[in-house]
């Protein structure tokens, strides 16, 4: 029987805005469940670029997948849907800092929680 852990990331999104706070993947991950509240539109993971010098801008990427099954077309992980749960396998979505990017201006504020399955 899987090992299920009780591994959690709370990420809020602004009244008003579109940007989370970011969460890290802790080490021996296998998948993450997505928990969205209500929401304007979609949600996009991003991931933020290896930031090489201590001045450099942040740089936020949309997360694709490479999908072999698919003939290895690269999905984006970019229309996450509202009141639900998204399940994304750890090896399709890297390594992070992660955020979710929000289709439109939220009208509230929003708590998307995410839980960690580990291996």
């Amino acid at each position: 029987m899987a090992k299920v852990a009780r591994l959690y990331a709370q990420c809020i999104i602004a009244n008003g805005g579109t940007t989370s706070t970011d969460f890290d993947v802790p080490e021996g991950i296998e998948s993450m469940s997505i928990h969205t509240p209500v929401l304007t539109g979609t949600l996009t993971l991003q991931a933020k670029a290896p930031v090489l010098q201590e001045n450099d801008t942040p740089v936020w990427n949309t997360v694709n997948a490479f999908d072999l099954n698919a003939g290895g077309a690269n999905i984006a992980l970019d229309a996450i849907p509202a009141s639900t749960c998204t399940v994304i396998p750890f090896s399709a979505a890297g390594q992070g800092p992660f955020r979710f990017l929000s289709s439109g201006a939220e009208a509230a504020e929003r708590d998307i929680r995410v839980a960690f399955k580990e291996i």
